[in-house]
């Protein structure tokens, strides 16, 4: 490890001295730290380089950005409750660098989704979500998989997910949690009006397209950059070249994540 460049949610409280501490470790460790708007104008080589995200699971989501651009792998440290991306604890940092130092970590590469609207691009990390400008309208969207209608949702709209983003929007609509690593999609009816309108999951190389077919749709990846979708607008939604590498240690997982958060397995009676 020759650099880390760190992304802060300022609103965080001890964010700033999270920060210190990160930077007391590399200093004592020979790493060199830069903010991670460096990454723009950074003209070195970035091997052996990563991305730490100091925040909670939306500070993670900003700071992805970058390091899918990069190639880098990205390890979140959450300055508030526990969160699935950034999962990571405050006082567990100085710990988990040494691990990484020591290459006692796993690189878990996983899908991101892909879509171009009116020429601009989105890339969700947990989702991409079609829903109606109205919140207090359903929308009716035609879904199509490899060029096959398989539904007209009517609902307040429609999640396509990562298995990654199936813990976000999609888990709090009803959608399965789905390991991280499985080759899959996720599309998941947000309050469908038909009970038979279930989440579905599909191969990661399918071609997911939706139809809106009323008006003031709209689409957003990763609850950021809201776009407008006319009437009838074909959306195609694909597996995006790049994946995103998380760094990951083995005496945790995501199960441990789903037992503190939501006490996964847990008999209430005991």
């Amino acid at each position: 490890m020759k650099r880390i460049f760190y992304f802060i949610n300022k609103n965080k409280k001890g964010c700033f001295e999270a920060v210190d501490v990160l930077k007391r470790w590399c200093n004592k460790n020979g790493v060199e730290t830069y903010p991670i708007e460096t990454l723009k104008i950074f003209k070195g080589n970035l091997k052996n380089s990563l991305v730490i995200s100091f925040g909670g699971d939306g500070t993670m989501l900003s700071a992805a950005k970058f390091a899918i651009t990069h190639s880098l792998p990205i390890m979140g440290v959450n300055l508030g409750s526990l969160g699935f991306l950034s999962n990571i604890r405050e006082s567990e940092l100085e710990s988990r660098l040494d691990m990484v130092k020591n290459k006692k970590f796993f690189l878990q590469s996983c899908n991101l989704l892909s879509t171009k609207v009116n020429g601009r691009e989105l890339i969700g990390l947990n989702d991409i979500v079609m829903k109606s400008q109205d919140i207090h309208r359903m929308i009716k969207i035609r879904v199509f998989l490899d060029g096959k209608e398989i539904s007209t949702i009517s609902a307040d709209g429609v999640i396509i997910s990562t298995p990654l983003g199936s813990t976000a929007y999609s888990l709090a609509s009803g959608g399965p949690i789905v390991y991280p690593d499985i080759d899959a999609f996720l599309i998941t009816p947000i309050c469908p009006h038909l009970l038979v309108q279930r989440p579905i999951l599909v191969k990661s190389s399918s071609k997911i397209t939706l139809v809106p077919i009323s008006k003031n749709a709209i689409i957003f990846a990763d609850s950021q950059k809201v776009l407008k979708v006319a009437e009838n607008q074909k959306v195609v939604l694909t597996n995006y070249s790049k994946k995103i590498k998380l760094i990951k240690f083995k005496d945790f997982d995501l199960f441990d994540i789903l037992k503190e958060k939501f006490h996964l397995g847990k008999d209430p009676r005991i």
